[in-house]
């Protein structure tokens, strides 16, 4: 199955927006951390360990990943989101 994200980069950092829903099929919602951030049913992984789960859940998973890049100039918006909580 191919799949196509968006990441967010600014000059420190960059997160992958991922559906809230492909969380939950891959059966990793409980797995990411708060350093991530969500915007409704958005979840924007954080680059350095959250991420890296995705990608191996997705692989594992048979999924063809491909991430489409927009650079923000300083600073990402998104960094002002709430930090990911998964549900109870």
């Amino acid at each position: 199955m191919h799949k196509k994200y968006k990441t967010h980069l600014d000059c420190q950092h960059g997160w992958m927006a991922v559906p809230l829903k492909d969380l939950n099929t891959l059966g990793i919602q409980d797995k990411i951390s708060t350093s991530s951030k969500q915007k409704g049913a958005t979840v924007y992984l954080e680059g350095d360990a959250d991420l890296g789960l995705f990608m191996d859940a997705a692989e594992q998973a048979g999924w063809a990943v491909q991430q489409e890049s927009r650079n923000h100039d300083y600073w990402w918006p998104g960094r002002n989101y709430p930090s990911y909580r998964p549900s109870t």
